[in-house]
């Protein structure tokens, strides 16, 4: 056996030596195992990185027997092993010679007696006896440990890294090292959200480098959160290391060319983990990056951010009647599969659906032929109902698509077969949307078949209701308003926001006459030539009804005119026509349908309100809003957030270096605190700097 041969001649190297070999094979059994890639590819380590591992393992007696040759032990040890063959030296540093010496370390870590005699007492005055016995029982805690005697050897460095030396490692890898040793989250989470670090670490690698490897740091960190707790602590490493992030690039020195390419890595991130909006606001600060530099539209940056974010723009996916022929159709690529899954599921024995332990073992990908590079993806928007919660399904590219496979006549999301795909909380009627049913744990599917409609696929590769045939799955021409962070940069700007603020009527209830002066279109200053306009889904209940609120041509006589009173937002319509001079008089009051006040959760509505108790948030503040002074929209009480529309955005362009401040600090309220908490917040803040 080739494998047993490479291993015998590589052993031989250290039977050669004269005295104690145990150091010898310590030493690189310890470097070919930590000092690898992320792919577990060999690497090359800076002398100085090397000499912080081996120097913190070598015992004093080796130090003793080493010390004849008048060198430095843990340099001695490095030049032995390159004398030997087994590594490389560069002008740089050392790294292993061959896969197959890898290899050898590897087997040596899996013989029990081998990780006694190298390492138990090597590791013991680092990590304590009792871990030292833990770790030499299994190869893979050994590993854990010896990442982490690596990573203690820069602990001094730890409490002010702008005072450290680079070695050309450290900001390069140390991260990756804290991912992987034996206390993983809470050291690697320390140092990702070192505003420091990321800064050192940027200024010794560059900015979209450094940005690249703090990246893939937070993936390394991903699959590791196995727990609850562990995956909770993770995302709010992310939120805060993308604000640090987002901080660095804003920051002055930076060129506008560079920021603008940063943004995009982090947009590609954001996609890549399904959040869209985040990564729409992302390519929205690159465009107006690219702007601020000078390039022009025909530029091929440019291009790419605007063919970019019409594939990952937020665009739900709704029922229309399948006699309109419309375009937006959609239609799935592998129709032969799909039509395979069903014929499948209707000639088993069908089963019942609390019972049915029936699931095809394919699994097809929701690629679309009718908008190709498309695909059906999740979105953020999730509503959450007893026992059920319904996540909205949207467009997005390709490489995102969700992948589906039929169990008891159901499509359910691959590999998690809870999920299902549905028509609207609803039957399933014109103007609903494309759902991914959750059930709870302790909720059967069962109990939610009442209230879904199942779904099927057409020969021509259009979706349907089941119990509606005669509707089919369609784009949205629109994007939609929803709610995103106060300072998102896809956030509406109002037009004429001071003036609603400046000319407020004294109430806006139903059928109340405003004046002219005092109604002002819903024209947006972020996003040039838009205004809201009223979408074709509706709400209607037996006290309420209304329709969604899009986004329309700023020209067109859909424009919707509104007035304010200081609380509510109106749609104020013009009866002058009707001869008795009453100018406008107010209909609708602008609220939030479809969830609670969350970020993404919500869709804005007009709503025709005569009980005027029915949307409100866990507050009380659902039909009340506040126009912010650089024009965007919050709901009161939950003034952290603000309107949005998941497509690029010109907001970040159209507003003062004052304004963006307050929207950040604003951003970063909880979501309990009011505008009151807020102010007080602030004046705390200025007192003690005053103190």
């Amino acid at each position: 056996d080739d494998s047993e041969i490479m291993f015998d001649l590589t052993d031989r190297c250290f039977a050669g030596l004269l005295g104690a070999t145990d150091p010898h094979k310590m030493a690189f059994v310890a470097f070919a195992s930590i000092f690898t890639s992320n792919e577990g590819k060999r690497s090359l380590v800076p002398t100085n990185a090397a000499i912080k591992l081996i120097g913190a393992l070598v015992l004093s007696e080796d130090r003793k027997s080493l010390a004849s040759c008048g060198i430095n032990g843990p340099i001695f040890l490095l030049q032995q092993l390159f004398g030997m063959g087994l590594l490389e030296r560069h002008e740089c540093g050392f790294k292993v010679h061959h896969d197959c010496h890898q290899t050898y370390a590897r087997q040596i870590l899996n013989d029990k007696r081998q990780r006694k005699v190298l390492f138990e007492k090597r590791i013991s005055s680092s990590i304590g006896g009792k871990e030292a016995r833990m770790c030499t029982r299994n190869a893979k805690r050994l590993v854990g440990a010896l990442h982490l005697i690596f990573v203690q050897s820069y602990r001094d460095a730890e409490s002010n890294w702008e005072s450290g030396d680079d070695d050309g490692y450290c900001f390069l890898r140390l991260p990756w090292h804290m991912v992987a040793s034996l206390q993983p989250v809470c050291s690697s989470r320390h140092v990702l959200l070192s505003p420091s670090f990321l800064k050192q670490r940027i200024n010794s690698m560059g900015l979209r480098p450094g940005i690249k490897a703090h990246l893939q740091d937070i993936e390394a960190l991903n699959t590791i959160s196995l727990t609850t707790r562990d995956k909770n602590c993770f995302e709010d490493t992310v939120n805060t290391t993308f604000e640090m992030i987002s901080e660095h690039i804003d920051a002055d020195e930076v060129l506008l060319l560079e920021a603008g390419k940063a943004y995009i890595l982090l947009a590609l991130y954001f996609q890549h983990h399904f959040r869209f909006s985040d990564s729409m606001g992302m390519l929205s600060k690159a465009l107006v990056s690219f702007q601020r530099e000078g390039l022009a539209e025909e530029d091929a940056l440019i291009k790419w951010v605007r063919a970019h974010a019409e594939k990952i723009s937020f665009a739900p996916v709704h029922l229309i009647p399948q006699s309109s022929s419309s375009p937006d159709i959609i239609r799935f690529a592998d129709v032969d599969s799909l039509l395979a899954l069903q014929e499948k599921a209707v000639s088993s024995d069908t089963q019942s659906l609390c019972g049915s332990t029936h699931s095809s073992p394919d699994a097809v990908m929701l690629k679309l032929s009718s908008h190709p590079g498309h695909a059906i993806c999740l979105s953020e928007i999730k509503q959450s109902y007893p026992g059920c919660s319904f996540q909205t399904l949207c467009i997005g590219p390709s490489e995102s698509a969700i992948s589906i496979k039929i169990k008891a006549n159901k499509f359910v999301t691959d590999p998690d077969d809870r999920s299902y795909l549905c028509a609207g909380a609803s039957l399933g009627g014109e103007g609903d949307n494309l759902y991914l049913a959750i059930p709870s744990k302790i909720c059967s599917m069962k109990y939610n078949r009442t209230n879904t409609s199942d779904l099927i696929v057409n020969e021509d590769g259009s979706m349907s209701p089941r119990s509606r045939p005669d509707l089919v799955f369609a784009v949205r021409s629109s994007p939609q308003l929803v709610l995103l962070k106060r300072d998102s940069p896809c956030r509406i700007l109002l037009k004429h926001g001071s003036e609603l603020q400046a000319h407020q009527v004294r109430s806006v209830s139903h059928d109340s006459t405003v004046d002219n002066d005092k109604v002002f279109s819903t024209e947006l200053v972020s996003h040039p030539g838009k205004a809201l306009t009223y979408g074709v889904e509706s709400v209607s209940t037996s006290k309420l009804s209304g329709n969604l609120m899009i986004l329309g041509d700023s020209n067109s006589s859909d424009a919707i005119q509104v007035a304010y009173d200081g609380r509510k937002l109106a749609a104020a319509v013009d009866e002058s026509f009707s001869g008795d001079g009453s100018g406008y008089k107010c209909k609708y009051n602008l609220t939030m349908a479809l969830g609670s006040i969350r970020s993404n959760n919500s869709f804005p509505y007009l709503i025709r309100d005569e009980g005027g108790t029915i949307y409100r948030d866990e507050f009380g503040y659902g039909l009340h809003w506040i126009i912010n002074d650089d024009g965007s929209l919050s709901p009161k009480g939950t003034t952290n957030y603000a309107l949005g529309l998941n497509c690029l955005s010109l907001a970040e362009l159209m507003v003062t270096d004052e304004q963006r401040a307050i929207a950040k600090f604003e951003a970063k309220i909880s979501c309990k605190q009011g505008r009151g908490q807020a102010v007080k917040h602030g004046l705390r803040i200025i007192c003690l700097l005053f103190l």
